[in-house]
C-alpha cells in the first residue's frame, strides 16, 4: 500500500512554482481573515467573548462602539493607540492587540483630519473652530492663537531633536501698532495659515505616530481623559462662546 503524503508535500508535489506562485496559499492574508471576523459576529460584544476580552468590554462601550466593523476602524496596532479607552492593564492591551492582528482587523493606518470653520470673535480675543476627526472619534473646539503656541512648544519637545527642527514656523502674531489685529482680511489669513501649519504638523506626527500624534489627538479633544483642561490650556470654552454669541 502506498504510503500516504501529508496534504502540504502532495501540494508541494503536484504543482510546479509557475503553476503555483500567487494561486494558492495554506495562510489566507489579511483581508480575508477581515472578512471573516466581520461577517461572523454581529456584535463587538461575541467577538470579545470569542477572544476571552469580555472584561475589556465596558471601556469600548463608554466610547460608543459596539461592532467588529466600528472595531475595525479604529486602526488600533500598538499600545498607544489605546489611549482613549482607558486600559491600564498591559497584559490586557497585549492580548487585545493580538486578538485584533490575529483577526486580520485595523490593516490600515486611521488618518487624523483637521480643518478650521471658522473663528468668532470674543471680546479682544479672536477664536477659531477647528473640527478634527480620527476613525470614529471627532470634535469640534475653539482655539486662539496662544494655544498653538503652547502646542508648538509641546510638539518640539516630544518629537525627535531632528522632526523638531522641521516644524514649521507659525504665523506671526502680528504687532498692533502696524496691524489692525480685528481686520477680516488679517483674521482670514491667520486662520488660513494656522489650518496649513496645524495640517502639516499632523502629517508629521502621523508619519512617526507614537507620543508625538497622543499629544495631537489630546490636544484636539479627538481622545478622551486629556490631561489638561480648556481652562488650563488657555482655550475658550465653547459653551461661553456660544452665549455670548447669543447675548449679541
Amino acid at each position: 500500500m502506498r504510503k500516504r503524503e501529508p496534504l502540504t508535500t502532495a501540494l508541494r508535489s503536484s504543482c510546479t512554482p509557475r503553476s503555483c506562485r500567487g494561486s494558492f496559499s495554506l495562510f489566507p492574508d489579511a483581508s480575508v481573515l477581515k472578512h471573516r471576523s466581520i461577517s461572523t459576529f454581529r456584535t463587538l460584544e461575541q467577538w470579545m467573548n470569542q477572544h476571552d476580552l469580555s472584561d475589556l468590554l465596558p471601556a469600548f462601550k463608554a466610547n460608543n462602539i459596539s461592532t467588529v466593523s466600528q472595531l475595525d476602524e479604529l486602526a488600533l496596532r500598538k499600545k498607544s493607540d489605546l489611549s482613549f479607552l482607558g486600559i491600564e492593564d498591559e497584559d490586557r492591551k497585549d492580548a487585545l492587540l493580538r486578538a485584533i492582528q490575529e483577526s486580520g482587523l485595523c490593516s490600515f493606518m486611521a488618518r487624523l483630519i483637521v480643518n478650521c470653520d471658522g473663528w468668532q470673535e470674543f471680546g479682544d480675543i479672536t477664536v477659531y473652530r477647528f473640527s478634527a476627526k480620527y476613525g470614529l472619534s471627532q470634535s469640534q473646539i475653539y482655539l486662539r492663537y496662544s494655544d498653538f503656541l503652547h502646542l508648538n512648544r509641546t510638539l518640539k519637545a516630544v518629537f525627535s531633536p531632528q522632526d523638531a527642527r522641521d516644524i514649521p514656523t507659525l504665523p506671526p502674531k502680528g504687532i498692533p501698532l502696524l496691524q489692525k489685529q480685528h481686520d477680516i482680511k488679517f483674521i482670514m489669513g491667520r486662520q488660513a495659515a494656522l489650518e496649513e501649519w496645524l495640517r502639516t504638523v499632523v502629517i508629521m506626527a502621523e508619519r512617526t505616530r507614537g507620543e508625538p500624534l497622543d499629544r495631537l489627538l489630546r490636544f484636539l479633544y479627538v481622545i478622551e481623559n486629556a490631561p489638561e483642561t480648556p481652562k488650563e490650556s488657555g482655550r475658550v470654552d465653547e459653551s461661553i462662546i456660544k452665549d455670548s454669541v447669543n447675548a449679541m
